[in-house]
């Protein structure tokens, strides 16, 4: 049986994530998948994270110094707002796994298309966007309503059920592969 570090190196892996790129793990939380792309990217490498909880992320951070990726790392700061001070094409890939199921919602759409456009924008050329939750039917349906907002910036490649880490547990998940337009 495959344990959960070589599952997520694999998994990651797949999705292009390769040593040098710089991604962008919107939502990172405590890390889950932040340290194995930090691990993966290297210190040539850079992974920005945003998430709105604090405590996860200094949680991250201790991690990180523990396992020696915490250069890679660079907590952009964020009070909800997307404007975030990076340059213009300047990550290879976005993570956004399990918060866009929390954003995307009939009465969320403005703010949600202003986080979409700013991703755009922060992509790189032919970068993706890769979109990871929990199975679950509110949850398919939330990222679901909102892909045709989505697909006006990024054209959707694959959607394909995987296992998703949530927590210290791997679950069954859904993965949408997007490519920048």
């Amino acid at each position: 049986m495959i344990g959960i570090a070589d599952y997520l190196d694999k998994q990651l892996r797949d999705y292009g994530i390769k040593e040098d790129l710089s991604i962008l793990d919107f939502g990172c939380g405590q890390g889950n998948y932040t340290i194995p792309i930090a691990q993966i990217v290297g210190g040539n490498g850079k992974v920005y994270v945003i998430d709105k909880d604090k405590t996860k992320l200094n949680q991250l951070l201790v991690i990180a110094k523990k396992v020696k990726v915490d250069k890679t790392i660079e907590i952009l700061e964020s009070e909800g707002q997307f404007d975030f001070d990076l340059s213009s094409e300047s990550v290879d890939l976005v993570m956004l796994f399990n918060v866009s199921c929390c954003i995307i919602g009939q009465d969320n759409y403005p703010e949600f298309q202003k986080l979409i456009h700013e991703l755009h924008r922060l992509t790189k050329k032919d970068g993706k966007l890769i979109i990871g939750i929990k199975e679950g039917k509110t949850m398919l349906n939330r990222v679901e309503t909102g892909i045709p907002l989505i697909s006006k910036e990024f054209k959707l490649d694959k959607k394909e059920k995987g296992k998703y880490l949530d927590g210290e547990k791997l679950r069954n998940g859904i993965f949408y592969s997007l490519t920048k337009k």
